[in-house]
């Protein structure tokens, strides 16, 4: 897919608003470029309407900037990288900046520069789901070939984490990304 490119005054995704770029196939997802000079706020979700039990887990649509390599077979492509650059950032109510793979591709990096403050707080349970706020990457398949997780590069004047918000990485079976965090 090609890249995404945005900038704005104030970016507000509420009630499953969401920004998304993936690659389902060989080809490599682009990147997700965003420039906010004020606030960008996630927040919360959309729950789908759906009672199919094998769908459960989908019933939830959190509020979010994705990027992903899909697909569980081996030759996927690598997800692409996002990059953030704003005044200020709130996370809440499961709202999530995520970018995983879970394919054979490696997922992309995530770098955050935020001038004042990241906040993220709360999340968003949803039957036996449980959808924190914050940042994350992943590397989601346990495969051999699984793919590695991208790194965080978190720069902020001040950071703010509240009830079970979380800045990770994990791999189910591969190299996890690392995080750094600069204030």
């Amino acid at each position: 897919t090609g890249r995404i490119k945005i900038e704005a005054g104030q970016i507000h995704l509420i009630d499953g608003g969401a920004i998304y770029n993936a690659t389902l196939g060989l080809g490599n997802s682009d990147a997700i470029l965003i420039n906010v000079d004020d606030e960008l706020t996630i927040s919360g979700g959309f729950d789908m309407p759906w009672q199919e039990p094998d769908l459960e887990r989908f019933r939830f649509l959190p509020s979010g900037i994705f990027a992903v390599s899909g697909g569980v077979e081996a030759n996927t492509g690598n997800s692409g990288q996002i990059e953030i650059r704003a005044n200020q950032i709130i996370l809440k109510n499961g709202g999530q900046i995520n970018n995983d793979t879970y394919g054979s591709g490696n997922g992309g990096s995530i770098n955050v520069f935020v001038t004042d403050t990241l906040k993220a707080e709360g999340k968003h349970a949803r039957d036996n789901f449980i959808y924190f706020s914050g940042i994350r990457s992943g590397s989601r398949n346990n495969a051999d070939y699984a793919g590695k997780a991208g790194n965080l590069l978190i720069e902020a004047n001040r950071i703010i984490l509240n009830e079970e918000a979380e800045l990770s990485t994990e791999a189910t079976n591969a190299e996890g990304g690392n995080i750094t965090i600069v204030t």
